[in-house]
């Protein structure tokens, strides 16, 4: 995924205003590692998880690229070709 932080960013609010919007709402949690109780994120917060996950699954899917082609003995693609 190509792009600068800003857009990165604002694809990620899009994704929380589209869990908040849901009926029932969604939320972003996280588990208190003292208490162990869960607690909502702020919406800032909520952003930059997505922002995170979508970023570990750009990664993720790009280690699975190179693995399929190093098994093939394929060249790995340009680097335009990945973002």
């Amino acid at each position: 995924m190509a792009g600068t932080k800003k857009q990165k960013m604002e694809i990620a609010k899009v994704i929380v205003e589209a869990v908040y919007s849901k009926n029932p709402p969604g939320r972003f949690l996280k588990k208190c590692s003292e208490t162990g109780q869960l607690k909502e994120l702020s919406r800032r917060d909520a952003a930059d998880k997505a922002a995170q996950a979508m970023a570990y699954l750009i990664k993720g899917e790009s280690l699975k690229v190179k693995r399929r082609l190093r098994r093939f003995n394929l060249p790995p693609p340009s680097r335009s070709a990945t973002g």
